[in-house]
């Protein structure tokens, strides 16, 4: 690897949306950069599926390879971004980055989430940087503000909008789409994937938040400690009724602390006081709520998806990157103490629509209701506070509050 006092190379694993915006941000702001970095950073070289491929609009100079081992091999590569998404073949190409002694600066937050320690690992043997803040929130600096603005605090509980693909159907259906057309609206506009499943199931929103809350709390979340459930089923008339009552419907990512290396995370459809700061994020934005000890809550908000927001976030992580590597020092990896494990849940209020006896049930279960009406010819309950398990119990076991078009959903009080 050989570094030109003068400028940096920048390879990126991937071009599509994403690293085509890493490009062309590097190549439109290349005085601002170098200045900010102490040297210029210039895209050299890309890897690529199909090297055969017409891409336009590319800066001058930048070469596209489909050859793994040209690319891991490349001199004028000081410093790699893996834009890449999915956990392989980016994994093996991180790790080579990684011990090759370049920084990798990441937006794939599927691999984050779930290779993390095998990645952080490699990146401490090297001795460079792994930076990742385009993982979350795209341009949203909601990672650095965990790592930098509040290290000196302590976190206590997340909560967030994480998904802007989800944000915008709701959205939409709120103003009379279907669940259908506002998925293919979404499509047209090229904020959801030709494939949305991911962003669907809460998966992609899940996989973020086991990066914060690992990241806010000092313990490993990995992906699979996270409940999640999807919008799958979620009807217009399921945000009409919330409306009634004051509330709003958002995929909802919610995590907290018990101080002890338990955390308790989830992804879920949930209904949010329309007061709430939360409830008030429109489209594709993202928003992420903190609440710490000594800073008490902090909320940052903003386009949560495009290639655009995230290419300023990566670009940020490669002055940092840059800065770093001409210096001869790295950043402190991931800082986790071990692994979480699972917290007590919380208590939560739970909106039932149009369930037949239900009053009934939850009675006979020792759960009581705070409020009961009729809304467009449906009956609606809103409980008291009470345990899933217990809610469960009284409804139905097989539909179980929180499952998106059941007629039951969480309420969020904002604590």
């Amino acid at each position: 690897m050989e570094l030109d006092k003068g400028n940096m190379g920048v390879g990126l694993l991937g071009l599509g949306t994403v690293g085509q915006g890493v490009a062309r941000l590097l190549a439109a702001n290349r005085e601002e950069i170098a200045r900010k970095a102490g040297c210029g950073l210039v895209p050299v070289s890309a890897l690529v599926r199909d090297g055969a491929r017409q891409r336009s609009g590319l800066p001058d100079g930048l070469r596209v390879t489909s050859d793994p081992g040209g690319f891991a091999d490349d001199p004028s590569v000081n410093l790699v971004v893996d834009a890449m998404g999915g956990v392989e073949p980016a994994r093996r190409h991180v790790l080579r980055a990684l011990g090759s002694g370049r920084p990798v600066v990441m937006a794939n937050k599927q691999l984050l989430a779930t290779c993390g320690q095998e990645l952080f690992g490699a990146a401490a043997a090297a001795g460079v940087d792994l930076l990742f803040e385009a993982s979350v929130c795209s341009g949203v600096p909601v990672l650095r503000a965990l790592r930098e603005g509040l290290a000196g605090d302590r976190v206590t509980a997340l909560a967030g909008v994480l998904n802007g693909t989800t944000n915008y159907i709701l959205t939409r259906m709120e103003r009379g789409a279907s669940f259908a057309e506002a998925i293919a609206e979404a499509q047209s506009r090229g904020i959801a994937e030709a494939d949305p499943a991911a962003d669907l199931e809460g998966r992609d929103a899940a996989w973020k938040l086991a990066i914060l809350a690992s990241t806010a709390f000092g313990v490993r979340v990995r992906p699979d400690m996270v409940e999640t459930t999807g919008l799958d089923g979620v009807t217009r008339r399921d945000l009409e009724v919330g409306g009634s009552l004051g509330l709003r419907l958002k995929l909802l990512a919610t995590a907290r602390s018990d101080g002890d290396g338990g955390v308790e995370a989830r992804v879920e459809p949930a209904f949010v006081k329309k007061e709430h700061a939360l409830a008030q994020v429109e489209g594709e934005d993202n928003a992420v709520l903190i609440d710490a000890n000594a800073a008490g809550k902090v909320m940052l908000s903003g386009p949560g998806a495009g290639g655009n927001s995230a290419a300023a976030a990566i670009v940020s992580d490669l002055i940092e990157a840059a800065r770093n590597l001409r210096l001869g020092v790295r950043r402190s990896g991931c800082g986790c103490r071990g692994d979480a494990v699972k917290a007590e849940e919380k208590p939560l209020r739970s909106v039932v629509i149009d369930t037949a006896g239900a009053a009934g049930r939850l009675a006979a279960c020792g759960i009581g209701f705070q409020h009961c009406q009729a809304v467009a010819d449906v009956a609606v309950l809103i409980t008291a506070p009470a345990r899933r398990a217990e809610l469960e119990g009284a409804l139905g076991r097989d539909r179980g509050p929180g499952r998106a078009g059941q007629g039951r959903f969480w309420v969020w009080d904002g604590g």
